[in-house]
C-alpha cells in the first residue's frame, strides 16, 4: 500500500501527464491553424519563439487551474488521520475522470476554435455568447455547412477516444508504481508545501507580482500570430468576461463627457446640457420641406467589396443585375462597415450605439434619442423596417418598433403577403423583401407621408440556402475565386450573386416606375463575407463593403462633386441621407456628409471597430496601445510601415468609440439611476 507522500506524488504525476498531453493538443491546433492561415499571413511577424513561449505559459496555466479542485481534494484526504482508504481511492478516480474531461474539452474547443478563426478572423470572443441569442437551430444549421465541420467532428471523436484511453492507461501505470520514500514529518511537510507553491506559480503563469492576463495575448502587430497565442479555453474565458462586462453600464460622467467632446471636436462644450451639444442640423431647403423624397437604405447580409472588386471577382462579375447600376451611379469602393457583425453594424448605423445586447437586454424598452428613424419621423416620414429574417431574432421586431419604426415587417408577415416564398432556418428569401419595398413605394397616395425604409437581408447567410426560383443563375464559383473560399462552401458564392442580382432587379423597378424621380436608394453590406482567405496585405479587402447611392437628379445637391475614391464608413451613411432628404433636421453629429463640401475635419476618417483609417494611415484599434499607424495604404492595399508615425489628428479621432459608449451610457445608465438629464 502506498504512503501518503506516494499518493500525493501519484496525483502530481497524473496532473503532469494530462498537462503535457493538453499542451500537445493545443500546439497541434496551433499548427493546423498556422497551415490554414497560409505562410504569407506571418510575413513580418516578430519574435515568434518568444510568442510561442507565452502561448506555452497559457497552456500550462489553464490546465493547472482546471485541475486545482482535484489537487485540493487530494491534499485534503491526505491530511486525514489514518492510512490510505476508500476516500483516497475516490479522490484518485475523480482526478482520473477530471483529467479525461479536461483533455476532451481541450480537444473539442481547440478544433472548434480553428473553424471560428477561419470564419471570423479571430479566436473565440464575446460573440460566442451573444450568438447564443440566435437559438440552437440557427446556430447548428449555420455551422454544419462549413467545409471542415464533419472532418473536425470525426477528428474530435477519434482523438477524444484515443486521449481518454491514454489517460486511463497512464493512470493505471502511475497507480502501480511503488516509490520507496519515507521522509520525516518536517521533510514531508516542506516537500508538500514546495510542490504546492510550484503548482500555484505555474498556474499563475508568472513568478512576479502580476499573473498572466489578457494583456499578454498581444505579442505582435501581426494578427495571424496573435490569433495563435490564446488556447481555446483561455479565449473562451476572456470572451465570457467581455460578454458579462458588456451588460454592465456605468453612469455617464459629465466631466468625462466634456473631456471627450473637447478632445474629439477640438472645441470646448458650452455650459449648457452636454448631450444636446452632440447634435447638429441640416441646412434649410424649401424643396425638401415641400417635397421630401422617399429614402430606402438596404443593409445586405455579407455584401463584401472583396468579391465585387476586379482583383477577385472580375469586373463586377459577382454583381449580377446590380452591375449596371454600380457603373451608372455613385459607388464608393473604399468603405468600412462599423463591425464584422450584423447586430452591431445595424445598431451602429441606425441608433449610434455599440451595445450589442441592447435589443434583448433590460434596456430594450428605453428609446434612444440618437435613433435615425426618429430623425426621419420628426421630419414627417413614415418609417418601415423590412427584414428577410424572423421578427424574433435578437428581439428585433419589438425593439426597432420602440426605436422609431412605425412598422416592422419580417419573414412571417412576408410569408402571409407572398405565400410562394419558401422559409429557411433564418427566415424568407430576399426577392420578396425587395418586392415588398416596391409595393410599399408604389402604393403611396399623394397625401401620404414620404417613406423611410430600412431593408435587412439574410439569404447570403450560412447555411447559404439558394432559393429555388434562382435556378437560372450562372454556375459559380469562378476559377479565380475557389482559392479564396477557405472554409466556406461554394454555395456561399451562389447566394452572394443571388442577392446582388435581386438588388439589381429592385433598382430596375425603381428606375422603371415614377419612383425614379423621388426615391433615394442606398446600399451597403452589414459586413463583408466572413471566412474568405486573403493575404495579410489584403486585410482591408477582407472587411470592406461597398456603398452605393442613387440620387434623383432633382435632389442632387448644388455644387456636389463627391470623391468616390475617398475612404468612408458606416458612420457617414445616415448624415449623407439626412442632408439629401431633410430640411432643418436635427441629428447626432457623429459622421459626415459624403456629398458635402467643407465637412468638419473631426469626421474626416473611416471607422471600423478594429481599424481606423486617417488619410493614408491605418491604425489597429484592437490593440489597446494603438498610437502609431502600423500600416499605410498604397493602391487600396496595406503596406507595413517601416517607420510608424502618429498623425496629430489621431489623438482626437481615436476617441470616436468612446463617444458612442458615453452617449449610450448617458441614455441608458442614467435612466436606470432615475436621472432626468
Amino acid at each position: 500500500m502506498k504512503s501518503k507522500l506516494q499518493y500525493l506524488l501519484s496525483v502530481y504525476a497524473l496532473i503532469s501527464a494530462v498537462t503535457l498531453i493538453s499542451i500537445l493538443v493545443f500546439f497541434l491546433s496551433r499548427g493546423i491553424l498556422a497551415i490554414v492561415s497560409g505562410s504569407d499571413a506571418f510575413v513580418g511577424a516578430e519574435s515568434i519563439g518568444r510568442s510561442m513561449l507565452t502561448a506555452l505559459r497559457f497552456d500550462v496555466a489553464v490546465v493547472l487551474r482546471a485541475y486545482f479542485l482535484g489537487l485540493l481534494l487530494a491534499i485534503f484526504v491526505m491530511v486525514l488521520p489514518g492510512r490510505i482508504g476508500r476516500m483516497h481511492r475516490f479522490v484518485w478516480y475523480f482526478n482520473v475522470v477530471l483529467g479525461v474531461m479536461i483533455l476532451l474539452l481541450a480537444l473539442g474547443l481547440s478544433f472548434s476554435n480553428i473553424s471560428y478563426v477561419q470564419f471570423f478572423g479571430r479566436p473565440f470572443d464575446s460573440f460566442v455568447f451573444h450568438g447564443l441569442a440566435y437559438g440552437s437551430n440557427q446556430i447548428l444549421e449555420s455551422i454544419v455547412v462549413l467545409r471542415d465541420f464533419f472532418p473536425a467532428l470525426i477528428a474530435i471523436l477519434v482523438l477524444g477516444v484515443a486521449v481518454g484511453f491514454a489517460v486511463v492507461r497512464i493512470a493505471r501505470r502511475i497507480e502501480r508504481l511503488q516509490l520507496r520514500i519515507n521522509p520525516g514529518r518536517v521533510t514531508f511537510a516542506s516537500l508538500c508545501l514546495l510542490m504546492l507553491v510550484l503548482y500555484v506559480a505555474l498556474a499563475r503563469g508568472a513568478l512576479t507580482t502580476f499573473p498572466l492576463s489578457q494583456k499578454h495575448l498581444w505579442v505582435s502587430t501581426n494578427v495571424a500570430l496573435n490569433n495563435l497565442i490564446p488556447n481555446a479555453p483561455i479565449a473562451l474565458y476572456y470572451g465570457y468576461q467581455a460578454y458579462r462586462s458588456s451588460s454592465i453600464l456605468a453612469p455617464a460622467n459629465d466631466t468625462t463627457g466634456r473631456a471627450l467632446f473637447e478632445s474629439f471636436y477640438g472645441r470646448a462644450p458650452t455650459a449648457g446640457s452636454l448631450f444636446e451639444q452632440f447634435f447638429t442640423e441640416t441646412p434649410r431647403s424649401d424643396k425638401l420641406a415641400k417635397a421630401p423624397p422617399h429614402v430606402v437604405l438596404n443593409l445586405v447580409e455579407s455584401m463584401g467589396q472583396g468579391l465585387l472588386g476586379s482583383g477577385l471577382g472580375g469586373d463586377l462579375d459577382m454583381a449580377g443585375a446590380l452591375a449596371s447600376h454600380l457603373s451608372e451611379d455613385l459607388y464608393f469602393k473604399n468603405f468600412l462597415p462599423a463591425h464584422n457583425d450584423t447586430q452591431l453594424s445595424t445598431l451602429g448605423l441606425l441608433l449610434n450605439t455599440e451595445y450589442q445586447a441592447i435589443s434583448y437586454s433590460r434596456h430594450q424598452y428605453a428609446p434612444l434619442r440618437t435613433s435615425a428613424p426618429e430623425v426621419f419621423k420628426k421630419a414627417g416620414y413614415e418609417t418601415v423596417f423590412v427584414y428577410t429574417g424572423f421578427e424574433g431574432i435578437k428581439n428585433r421586431g419589438n425593439y426597432y418598433r420602440r426605436q422609431g419604426f412605425d412598422q416592422f415587417i419580417g419573414a412571417n408577415q412576408l410569408k402571409m403577403d407572398y405565400p410562394e416564398m419558401a422559409l429557411t432556418v433564418w427566415g424568407g428569401e430576399d426577392r420578396f423583401v425587395f418586392r415588398k419595398v416596391l409595393d410599399l413605394l408604389k402604393n403611396r397616395g399623394s397625401d401620404d407621408r414620404p417613406l423611410m425604409i430600412v431593408v435587412l437581408t439574410v439569404t447570403n447567410h450560412p447555411p447559404y440556402a439558394l432559393p429555388k426560383h434562382s435556378a437560372g443563375l450562372p454556375l459559380f464559383p469562378l476559377e479565380n475565386l475557389k482559392a479564396k473560399l477557405g472554409n466556406l462552401p461554394e454555395a456561399s458564392l451562389d447566394t452572394f450573386y443571388y442577392t446582388n442580382n435581386e438588388l439589381g432587379h429592385f433598382l430596375d423597378g425603381i428606375k422603371a416606375e415614377d419612383l425614379e424621380a423621388n426615391t433615394i436608394v442606398a446600399i451597403t453590406g452589414d459586413h463583408s463575407m466572413r471566412g474568405l482567405r486573403f493575404s495579410s496585405a489584403q486585410m482591408l479587402s477582407q472587411i470592406t463593403v461597398p456603398f452605393y447611392l442613387y440620387v434623383p437628379r432633382a435632389y442632387w445637391p448644388v455644387g456636389a462633386a463627391p470623391n468616390v475614391n475617398q475612404w468612408g464608413s458606416h458612420k457617414d451613411i445616415m448624415p449623407t441621407l439626412y442632408h439629401l432628404a431633410l430640411s432643418e433636421a436635427r441629428y447626432p453629429n457623429l459622421g459626415r456628409n459624403l456629398l458635402g463640401a467643407g465637412e468638419s475635419e473631426s469626421h474626416n476618417f473611416a471607422y471600423h471597430s478594429n481599424y481606423l483609417i486617417l488619410d493614408d494611415e491605418v491604425y489597429d484599434l484592437s490593440r489597446k496601445d494603438a498610437q502609431l499607424a502600423a500600416w499605410r495604404l498604397a493602391g487600396g492595399e496595406l503596406q507595413r510601415s517601416n517607420n510608424p508615425q502618429s498623425n496629430a489628428r489621431f489623438q482626437s479621432v481615436k476617441y470616436y468609440p468612446q463617444l458612442l459608449d458615453w452617449l449610450t451610457r448617458y441614455q441608458l445608465a442614467d435612466m436606470d439611476s432615475g436621472s432626468d438629464r
